[in-house]
């Protein structure tokens, strides 16, 4: 029985195409003649996987710019991924929709972004937060789900999103990068980020990190409608969620 190790690529068309995608993904639209020069491949062959692509629905053309650009994203499935997480998470969050105020909002930390996978309320809520899953996180602002992210991504958070606002009275503010640091070191002592404001919604968040294997995959969080007289954070919010965090596991 022969070792597939010995044997050459089986679909070398298939390899270039991925290749192909996760350039686009990566370095953003190109043309033909971009692609053909930084791959090195035959200018014919690249212009047949682009028309498979495209055939495929994964890549479509620009006719003005001539530039390819992607339909969809590959993601390399390793420690975490989605489904994992919300199963992960769905009994914390069902145990915290007792609350009748707040939503319940699952985040999974992923390339670099943070996206809503899940959210929930209780039967009782009426409901007034805005964020839908699929929203992705502005991480310049500082609120509890940044904040998270900045004190347990573990890299270089400067470089992914410099600086740093919050809401204060409808408005955006910036912080200095000591008020940053500080706010940051407060989350990694307590394992809660909590918005210093409330934004142009009139919603304060709480949050707590989700670990595997020591490596964060997600933020928990509950977002509260404030009342013009809800000036300080909850600090019972802080405790019943952090409890629940601690509770979600994942095999």
């Amino acid at each position: 029985m022969k070792h597939c190790e010995a044997r050459s690529d089986p679909a070398p068309a298939l390899t270039r195409g991925l290749d192909l995608l996760k350039r686009l993904d990566v370095d953003g639209p190109a043309t033909l003649e971009r692609l053909t020069q930084v791959t090195g491949w035959p200018k014919s062959s690249v212009a047949r996987i682009l028309e498979s692509l495209a055939c495929a629905q994964a890549v479509q053309r620009d006719p003005s710019s001539r530039r390819y650009r992607t339909c969809l994203r590959l993601v390399t499935i390793a420690a975490m991924d989605e489904y994992t997480l919300r199963q992960a998470a769905a009994h914390a969050m069902d145990a915290l929709c007792q609350t009748p105020n707040p939503t319940i909002e699952l985040y999974a930390w992923q390339d670099e972004q943070l996206t809503m996978i899940d959210r929930r309320e209780s039967a009782q809520a009426v409901v007034s937060v805005r964020a839908r899953i699929g929203w992705v996180r502005d991480l310049t602002e500082m609120d509890a789900l940044s904040q998270v992210v900045r004190a347990f991504h573990g890299k270089d958070f400067h470089a992914l999103a410099p600086g740093g606002w919050v809401w204060q009275q409808g408005e955006k503010q910036t912080l200095s990068q000591g008020q940053v640091d500080r706010v940051v070191e407060h989350v990694r002592d307590t394992r809660s980020g909590i918005d210093l404001g409330i934004n142009e919604y009139g919603v304060r968040r709480y949050a707590s990190p989700l670990f595997k294997q020591g490596s964060l995959v997600g933020v928990l969080g509950m977002a509260q409608i404030c009342s013009p007289r809800d000036t300080q954070p909850a600090p019972e919010m802080t405790r019943v969620l952090g409890a629940a965090a601690q509770q979600v596991h994942f095999l």
